[in-house]
């Protein structure tokens, strides 16, 4: 195989994902995308989980920088990883693709926050923690752009973890992506029972190949402010499908 190197893009433009379950998408918008034990410390309402529970189990034994890895929210510079596939597509799936959503966040946005950075899978042996966008540098772009991982050190690398200490706030806003428009109509009816009164808002699809997705209408980002207390202001950037095919 050839060792060409793929160029990285700009940090400050750089996307990062996290999947979860289309359920916990609004209880996410109205108080953050908290890490695993921050829900279970708070005692918030039981999330749909969609992993793994032996993989969690070992995730919440690795420490980095003391604190366990469970304590940090985790995001992805790509999507269509080995992670995803085996929920979706493995021997025993777990969930399909239509019951996914996916909170993407630029990463220029997570400057403010406690960020720490690994070069691969947080739960595999070989990956190394850094401080800060410390890792970026020793990200493999080749293998987190590659459509298949041939090997187990490609797929440590293709999971390259973000990892945000306790929470995403609410006032940062992500994306919302999902895979259909079937998914998309779903989506909003959940979030109008959740908040009980109709909103306007848009979400993207993944199969509407070119289309540039659209910020937040200004009507929930007034509704969000109303029940949080808080001004939100909107994260705008632009963002195609084609880009979310990673």
């Amino acid at each position: 195989m050839n060792n060409y190197v793929v160029p990285p893009p700009e940090r400050e433009h750089c996307k990062l994902f996290h999947m979860t379950h289309l359920e916990n998408v609004a209880s996410i918008l109205f108080s953050g995308l908290l890490a695993r034990d921050r829900v279970n410390k708070l005692q918030f309402h039981e999330p749909q989980y969609i992993g793994d529970s032996g993989i969690i189990k070992q995730r919440r034994s690795v420490k980095v920088f003391h604190q366990r890895i469970t304590e940090f929210v985790p995001l992805y510079w790509v999507t269509r990883t080995p992670m995803q596939y085996r929920l979706t597509s493995g021997p025993s799936p777990k969930i399909t693709n239509e019951k996914l959503a996916f909170l993407v966040y630029k990463a220029s946005h997570l400057d403010e926050l406690d960020v720490f950075t690994a070069d691969g899978n947080a739960a595999v042996n070989g990956t190394e923690f850094y401080r800060g966008w410390g890792a970026w540098s020793r990200l493999d772009w080749r293998i987190l752009r590659a459509n298949n991982c041939v090997s187990p050190e490609w797929k440590r690398k293709k999971h390259a973890e973000v990892l945000v200490l306790n929470c995403i706030p609410p006032e940062i806003l992500p994306r919302i992506c999902v895979y259909s428009e079937d998914t998309k109509t779903e989506l909003e009816m959940l979030l109008i029972r959740f908040c009980n009164r109709v909103v306007d808002w848009e979400i993207e699809c993944f199969d509407r190949p070119g289309v540039v997705a659209t910020h937040f209408t200004q009507k929930i980002l007034d509704l969000l402010g109303d029940i949080q207390g808080i001004q939100v202001t909107p994260k705008k950037y632009a963002l195609s499908v084609n880009e979310l095919g990673d």
